[in-house]
């Protein structure tokens, strides 16, 4: 399958700026009306699968004083924003134990079946930590409005929770690759043809890599119940991948930490385009598996800038939510 773009079936036409002027206008309308689909599509987690690996028995015993306790720290989101990554960053900082062993999400919260399963499942697959250690899990709660009260009545104000965003044009693009290599999708679609109705210039809303990207629909409820910047912190997954050290002081600032990540921690592979690292006291650099950083489609720079300037109001409502403008 080529994903080069087939501009000769693309036609401008008036009715996409139309279009995009009524979802400028009425963008919080549009907004409430994917609600329904996300939560959803969202909310099919495999109840097999978290009972499967809920029930499976731990890999071994605590020691040294440490014991298995409720995270303090969540990364709920996004997909596709670069959540393993941080998690294998923020698991370097020696105040921090993260869950990174496999599956490394959990999904706990997300479980169809959340009522019957116990919190002692859930707390069986934290990691060791001590008491003054922050235990950290990553699980896609953000895509489950369900997960949001569960966890505001499990965890109160004992969590500190993370989302982390990226430039929906390119999650967009991430997530189409995905979808087609691992899940068997779009096999005769380029991505211009997903994103687009190419005879009318008009974006395609109801697919799944474009609705994703509209953050600010999925923050909403966890903004009521948690208070930005004390409970929830929105990451820059764009200055995490190019610039990462400026973004984890501030993560590091919000977790009340101090700055122990070090610098030579990470390294830049130009082959990759992103960051990878080591632990303290190792000399080995790990890198995100070949699942991550694959190649984004090719595009040209007109449907980009038509993508563009279709998430640019819901970016503007998300930004003006955070009070922090992203530099997208």
């Amino acid at each position: 399958m080529s994903f080069k773009p087939e501009l000769s079936k693309w036609k401008p036409c008036v009715s996409f700026v139309v279009f995009i002027a009524f979802v400028a206008a009425l963008g919080l309308h549009v907004s409430d009306k994917i609600d329904i689909r996300i939560e959803n599509i969202n909310s099919n987690v495999s109840q097999q699968n978290v009972e499967q690996y809920l029930d499976h028995p731990k890999t071994s015993e605590c020691r040294n004083g440490t014991e298995r306790r409720l995270p303090k720290v969540i990364i709920i989101g996004f997909s596709k924003c670069g959540t393993d990554a941080l998690v294998k960053i923020l698991d370097i900082h020696p105040d921090i134990v993260a869950h990174t062993w496999d599956p490394v999400e959990v999904n706990y919260f997300n479980a169809p079946n959340y009522d019957s399963i116990g919190v002692s499942k859930y707390l069986s697959k934290m990691p060791c930590s001590t008491a003054a250690q922050m235990a950290l899990e990553k699980s896609i709660y953000v895509q489950n409005y369900k997960s949001v009260q569960r966890i505001k009545d499990l965890l109160g104000k004992n969590v500190k929770l993370l989302a982390i965003v990226r430039n929906p044009v390119y999650s967009a693009m991430s997530s189409f690759i995905q979808q087609h290599i691992y899940h068997n999708r779009y096999r005769n679609v380029t991505f211009e043809e997903s994103v687009l109705n190419l005879s009318t210039g008009t974006v395609n809303i109801s697919v799944q890599h474009i609705f994703h990207g509209i953050f600010i629909n999925r923050l909403r409820p966890w903004v009521e119940l948690f208070p930005l910047n004390k409970q929830l912190f929105i990451v820059d997954g764009e200055r995490l991948v190019k610039n990462p050290f400026p973004e984890l002081q501030l993560i590091e600032n919000y977790l009340g930490l101090e700055h122990k990540i070090p610098r030579d921690a990470l390294l830049y592979n130009k082959k990759k385009g992103f960051y990878c690292f080591r632990s303290p006291n190792t000399l080995a650099y790990r890198c995100l598996s070949k699942r991550k950083g694959r190649a984004h489609p090719e595009i040209s720079p007109e449907i980009e800038q038509i993508l563009k300037d279709f998430f640019k109001p819901y970016n503007k409502m998300l930004f003006e939510i955070i009070g922090r403008k992203l530099d997208w």
